[in-house]
């Protein structure tokens, strides 16, 4: 139960972060809530790899970034374009806010989850084949904690907390330790 009452605030506080007027998220454009997605994505890898020592990840996060620099650098600037039409001048302030309350929550759900490594491991090896096309597609369907604001086009199905999600469903198995 505390885990779920934190899991809120620090969602609630990506919200804010994010932009969302008072009981609104904010509608973002296909490529924004695309770069959003691929931004949780890469950020669930790189905390992963950094808290997960003696497990490879290293090499498979490298792997990652590697495979997809190009477009993780065009997404990146998609975000920060978002931030700019949301905050105008105080939009990089905004977007690292953003990006340090994500790799935030992310640290916390690494630290709270007993089996996190092995869990995050299933994301790894499923991002490294996954091309980039689709990566928001795959990251749609993992919950790292927030739901990515609801893209303007009405076909877009937001994440839950009940969408696929190999992180927590490997927490509640119980299998897998941090070393």
């Amino acid at each position: 139960m505390r885990m779920r009452a934190k899991a809120a605030a620090v969602g609630l506080g990506l919200t804010v972060a994010l932009g969302a007027p008072a009981g609104a998220a904010p509608c973002v454009s296909k490529d924004e809530q695309s770069a959003i997605l691929v931004r949780l994505l890469s950020n669930e890898m790189m905390v992963g790899y950094l808290t997960c020592r003696g497990y490879g990840y290293n090499e498979l996060y490298s792997a990652f970034v590697q495979k997809h620099s190009k477009q993780l650098v065009a997404d990146t600037q998609v975000m920060r374009r978002y931030y700019r039409r949301l905050y105008g001048d105080s939009g990089t302030h905004y977007f690292d806010k953003y990006v340090s309350a994500i790799a935030n929550e992310a640290s916390l759900r690494s630290m709270n989850l007993p089996d996190y490594c092995t869990a995050v491991g299933d994301v790894f090896k499923t991002a490294l084949r996954t091309e980039h096309r689709d990566l928001p597609a795959y990251a749609a369907g993992q919950y790292f904690g927030t739901t990515a604001p609801q893209s303007c086009a009405p076909a877009n199905k937001p994440r839950t907390a009940e969408s696929t999600k190999p992180v927590q469903a490997a927490a509640a198995s119980g299998n897998g330790k941090k070393k």
